[in-house]
């Protein structure tokens, strides 16, 4: 079924890949470090560490010069979020 949230309860943010936009530090929301990057022909596969975990962001490889241990931002459109309802109990 559906679940309603209200302001405060626990929930899960999703967001594609391909939709997580890679800046340079100066840019860009959130603050991570490129922790793995792997060349996949016309595009980046990147994991970010953050301060709330890992990221994983599909770019363009001519988009941004980046290597492993590189301080980045992260950015995103919010209408691509999606929010899902947290499962009580953990």
């Amino acid at each position: 079924g559906v679940s309603t949230l209200r302001v405060g309860d626990p929930c899960i943010a999703a967001l594609r890949p391909e939709h997580l936009r890679v800046a340079p530090a100066e840019e860009g929301a959130a603050h991570g470090q490129v922790i793995d990057l792997t060349y996949l022909g016309d595009h980046l596969r990147l994991r970010v560490r953050t301060a709330w975990g890992e990221a994983v962001s599909k770019t363009s490889a001519a988009e941004v010069a980046l290597s492993n241990g590189v301080p980045v931002r992260l950015s995103w459109d919010p209408a691509r979020v999606r929010i899902f309802a947290s499962r009580s109990g953990g």
